[in-house]
């Protein structure tokens, strides 16, 4: 069930506007769409009548269906954006019961969780194998000599400029990470936040790195850069460590295009809404990277496939 607006002076970036605060006079509709996302229903009345039902906490269904409420907006092409999850219905006798959904916002992973009576935060949680120290994780690279960098996107939709695909409560945002490779060592690590985020109400939080070896990528741009590239990149990496991770304004493709134009690639914002806010994604940078114009000696990959793993040790 979707509540809707047409209301065009409707904020759909607020983290202050939610179900709760919806006024009576809403100026909306309701589409019920089942679970093969075909429209079943549409009414233009049933906001008005509904939301007072539903403000109370009683609405209810059969003991059997399971229907789950979000209010949001259609776009111009008819695209629906939902703007917040009130809860799930039914299963079990009706009432409003949150269920999880998660978000990564371009980096980390969203935790669902399938049984619509539990109540769990909307979460973007950090890395699976932190790296506790980035500098020790890096400290085998040669500093007086070159190196090839390769920034790697994970799109949500391949070839496509979403900034996530799936459904809210089950999410794909994908991911923008990078590597180093000089000779024989070779590291593969990606911005995170450090434990958890939630993208209405506080999308910020302490930053960490991911090994991302074998992460699953969509597009790819290797450079060979010189010893005082790889000094900067190196350099701009550990001096993140205790950087902010922010949803809206730094996440790990803001942090992949930071590191490209420290190396001159005049890499753009690559901005996408999602539900609860909005900026650089891994959809809209990875088309970017389809198209963009090489510089000399770089190697662009379209091919879907994993990343290649760390390799080599140093004392």
């Amino acid at each position: 069930m979707l509540i809707t607006t047409n209301d065009i002076t409707f904020d759909n970036n607020s983290n202050k506007c939610n179900f709760y605060k919806l006024s009576d006079n809403f100026n909306g509709y309701i589409t019920v769409i089942n679970v093969k996302k075909e429209i079943t229903d549409f009414n233009t009345v049933l906001a008005k009548d509904i939301l007072p039902i539903a403000k109370t906490g009683k609405l209810a269904l059969a003991p059997t269906d399971i229907t789950c409420l979000y209010f949001g907006s259609f776009d111009g092409d008819g695209f629906f954006t939902p703007i917040y999850e009130v809860g799930c219905f039914g299963g079990g006798g009706g009432g409003i019961s949150t269920s999880a959904t998660g978000y990564s916002g371009g980096g980390g992973k969203g935790t669902t969780v399938p049984d619509p009576s539990a109540t769990v935060e909307i979460v973007v949680i950090g890395p699976s194998n932190v790296i506790s120290n980035l500098n020790d994780y890096l400290k085998c690279f040669d500093l007086t000599l070159g190196a090839t960098l390769t920034i790697y996107v994970d799109q949500p939709t391949i070839n496509s400029p979403d900034s996530w695909s799936g459904t809210v409560t089950n999410p794909n945002v994908g991911h923008t990470f990078i590597a180093i490779q000089q000779g024989n060592i070779r590291r593969v690590f990606g911005y995170y936040p450090r434990d958890s985020v939630n993208p209405y109400s506080s999308p910020s939080g302490p930053s960490a790195f991911g090994n991302d070896q074998g992460h699953i990528f969509d597009v790819a741009l290797a450079i060979p850069i010189n010893a005082s590239q790889l000094q900067t990149v190196i350099s701009a990496s550990t001096n993140t460590v205790s950087s902010t991770y922010n949803l809206n304004t730094f996440n790990c493709t803001d942090f992949g295009i930071k590191i490209g134009n420290l190396l001159g690639l005049n890499l753009p914002d690559s901005y996408g809404t999602w539900p609860g806010g909005g900026g650089s994604n891994p959809g809209q940078f990875g088309q970017y990277m389809r198209t963009m114009l090489l510089p000399a000696n770089a190697i662009r990959q379209t091919t879907s496939t994993n990343s290649a793993p760390n390799t080599g040790v140093c004392n």
